[in-house]
């Protein structure tokens, strides 16, 4: 069986096991990640950008990257990126420059065509005043900023997207610190797939236009749902979908629901960067016009098994209040509902949500992972999967509790009735 390429895609299940509803985060959360205070360059009071050191990295081939994965078939997870491995550090690389309070430093990266640039430092720690901030240098557009609340135990940073082939790396150091930040960029990943479709001149694809905004009237009895699914970000280069969960002790400890396939493991857990809310404002839009702004860095594996193909994991840290973000309830009963609901990022563009009236069966893994038994069949009545759907869930409308994991499928807007797979939650927790 073939995992999803075109028109294939990856989609999580719903359910629960009947011993907690979903519940909506409560109480104080950690500092997480965003578009915060603005960056002390975007003040006007710092040296212009020609004065700092600039790293030209390979150009990136955008069509010959696009055909690489069309000859491949695009197996999921969705590629979107080209790693590139770097050794820089604010000592050896960058540009320093004195402020009447404290120090910025500077470093611009530029790969020539790359429609989107992001960031993984694996050695990460600022004292307490230091800020860190990833920014575009072809428009006013930055994340951050990072502070020693972003300190992991893992002690590594891995920084959502910027649009645009150049960006620039800001760092500011308070005087009087006692100790100086340690920081070492080891990759930067050069998008061709154009996350912020920006680029008019590029035919890249977003997802299909039979897809439905979750914004759209369809989604609405679903909204404490939508809150629990994200887009996740691996490695630099890769993305698919998932589920925040509930544990069975109730504690919301942020556990987070996706694929084995995604290829998440213990040794690259903190690269993981997640995108809570990536949706359309307007019904419509097939997926475009989605923020970036809610996310979060770093994760730890937890569990995940081959056959059923679920994976685990565990983020550093509880996703900020602001986020409103939903534990979806499960269940294990391994009862086959009528239905099912599939909450998803096609093409790891704007969520979407997809409608089966048609009863689940079972049926072995779709993807060739051996699973005998293991997976739902889901036939899609509005709505389908794409690639990026990888991991996403599948509720049962009746209970509104995740019932199943996309593994695969052969679904997509011009074969909508082609069936899809997905791991049975009841098997793969005992």
């Amino acid at each position: 069986m073939q995992t999803h390429s075109a028109n294939q895609k990856n989609l999580r299940r719903c359910g629960h096991s009947g011993l907690f509803a979903a519940l909506l985060l409560g109480g104080a959360a950690q500092v997480g990640a965003n578009q915060g205070t603005p960056p002390l360059s975007f003040q006007g009071t710092a040296l212009p950008i020609a004065f700092i050191q600039l790293v030209v990295l390979p150009a990136t081939d955008v069509a010959a990257e696009l055909a690489a994965d069309a000859k491949a078939g695009n197996s999921p997870p969705l590629r979107f990126a080209v790693a590139q491995d770097l050794a820089l550090t604010t000592t050896n690389s960058g540009t320093w420059e004195q402020l009447p309070d404290g120090r910025l430093w500077r470093l611009r990266i530029a790969s020539t065509n790359a429609t989107d640039l992001n960031f993984g430092f694996t050695q990460f720690w600022l004292p307490e005043g230091a800020s860190l901030y990833v920014m575009s240098e072809e428009e006013k557009y930055y994340q951050g900023p990072y502070t020693a609340a972003d300190n992991a135990a893992a002690g590594q940073l891995w920084t959502p997207l910027v649009p645009g082939e150049a960006a620039i790396i800001e760092l500011f150091v308070p005087a009087g610190v006692k100790e100086q930040p340690r920081l070492l960029l080891a990759q930067v990943s050069t998008g061709y797939r154009d996350m912020f479709h920006r680029r008019k001149d590029l035919a890249i694809p977003k997802a299909e236009t039979c897809e439905i905004d979750v914004v759209c009237p369809q989604g609405a009895p679903w909204a404490n749902d939508i809150r629990s699914v994200a887009r996740i970000q691996i490695g630099g280069t890769t993305f698919c979908s998932g589920t925040l969960i509930m544990d069975a002790a109730g504690d919301f400890r942020a556990f987070f629901l996706t694929a084995n396939h995604c290829g998440i493991s213990s040794g690259n857990a903190s690269t993981i960067v997640v995108y809570w809310n990536y949706e359309s404002p307007t019904c419509g839009l097939d997926g475009l016009g989605a923020s970036a702004t809610n996310n979060q860095s770093g994760a730890t594996f937890r569990a995940a098994k081959t056959d059923v193909d679920f994976s685990l994991i565990e983020l550093n840290q509880l996703p900020p209040a602001a986020y409103h973000v939903y534990y979806a309830g499960w269940d294990r009963s391994g009862t086959a509902p009528a239905g099912c609901v599939g909450i998803h990022h096609p093409n790891a563009d704007g969520k979407c949500i997809s409608f089966s009236s048609n009863p689940l069966t079972t049926v072995n893994s779709c993807i060739g992972t051996g699973g005998i038994n293991t997976h739902w069949q889901v036939i899609w009545t509005s709505g389908v999967t794409e690639d990026g759907s990888s991991g996403s869930g599948i509720w049962d409308p009746a209970t509104h509790k995740v019932v199943g994991t996309l593994s695969g499928g052969l679904s997509g807007c011009s074969s909508p009735s082609s069936p899809d797979c997905y791991g049975k939650f009841s098997v793969a927790w005992a």
